[in-house]
C-alpha cells in the first residue's frame, strides 16, 4: 500500500480458466488500449539468462509465474500512473491473476507555501562534502533586486513533489542552502536547500516550519548559483 495522501492504489484478483501465466499476459496485452505502454517484464516472462559456470541451476517454480507492467500515455495523464499484471498457476494448474493499479496526481500549491512577500536579501551557502569537511567556500549574500527576485520566483515556480526526494547512496551530504531575508542580517524568512548530485527535491522551509518538498528536474541548484553568479568548484555540476 502506497502511504503518498497523492496516490490511488488498487488491487483485484481473479481465476483464469484453462489458461497459464504466459497466455492471460499475452490476451491482456493483445486487449489492452494502445495507450498502455510495456515498461517491464518479470518471472517467466522475462527473457532467460544464461546459467552461471559452475553455479547449481534452481530448481523451476512450481508455480509458474509471470508478470507484465504497464505505463499509462497520453496527454493528461498524470505523471505516475501504471498498472501491474501478474499471473501465477498452482501446482494443480489453476491460474490465478492479480492487477495491481496505481495513479499518483500533482498536487497544487498553496500560496501558504510560496516564498514570503518582503524578500529583499539572499545569503547562499555551501553544505560541505563529509570526506572534505574543510573544503567548504563562503556564503555568498545576494542583494541585487533583479537577482533576488529571480531566483525567488525560481522557487515558487516549483512543483510539489508528491513522492518526496529519493536519495542515491553517492550522496555525501554537499549541498547548497538559499535564506531568504527581509533584509541583511534580518531574520530569515524561508530557506530552500538541496544535495548534490539531487534527491529529487528540495526542501522548503517557512520561518523554521518544514513545507511539503518541492520537485526538482535536477537544474534548481544550477540555476540558482548561475543567477547569482557563484562559481563554487565542485558545486556547479549537473545534479
Amino acid at each position: 500500500m502506497s502511504g503518498d495522501p497523492d496516490t490511488v492504489y488498487s488491487a483485484s484478483l481473479w481465476k483464469a480458466q484453462g489458461m497459464s501465466p504466459l497466455q492471460v499476459l499475452t490476451w491482456e496485452k493483445a486487449h489492452l488500449s494502445s495507450r498502455f505502454r510495456l515498461t517491464f517484464v518479470g518471472g517467466e516472462a522475462a527473457p532467460t539468462r544464461p546459467g552461471i559456470p559452475g553455479v547449481p541451476t534452481p530448481p523451476s517454480d512450481p508455480y509458474h509465474d509471470a508478470s507484465y507492467e504497464f505505463d499509462l500515455q497520453g496527454a493528461g495523464i498524470p505523471p505516475a500512473a501504471e498498472m501491474i499484471v501478474q499471473a501465477a498457476s498452482s501446482p494443480a494448474g489453476q491460474t490465478y491473476v492479480r492487477v495491481d493499479v496505481q495513479v499518483s496526481w500533482q498536487p497544487q500549491r498553496a500560496a501558504a507555501e510560496r516564498v514570503p512577500a518582503g524578500v529583499t536579501a539572499i545569503t547562499i551557502t555551501a553544505q560541505p562534502d563529509m570526506n572534505k569537511p574543510h573544503d567548504r567556500p563562503a556564503p555568498v549574500t545576494l542583494t541585487d533586486p533583479a537577482r533576488v527576485g529571480k531566483i525567488v520566483r525560481l522557487v515558487d515556480s516549483l512543483p510539489l513533489n508528491p513522492g518526496g526526494g529519493h536519495c542515491s547512496l553517492n550522496e555525501n551530504g554537499k549541498g547548497i542552502t538559499l535564506s531568504f531575508l527581509g533584509h541583511a542580517n534580518s531574520p530569515v524568512l524561508a530557506t530552500a536547500s538541496e544535495l548534490i548530485p539531487n534527491c529529487g527535491g528540495v526542501q522548503f522551509a517557512i520561518r523554521g516550519t518544514d513545507q511539503p518538498i518541492l520537485s526538482d528536474p535536477g537544474s534548481f541548484t544550477q540555476q540558482a548559483l548561475s543567477i547569482a553568479g557563484v562559481r563554487w568548484p565542485g558545486f556547479n555540476m549537473p545534479g
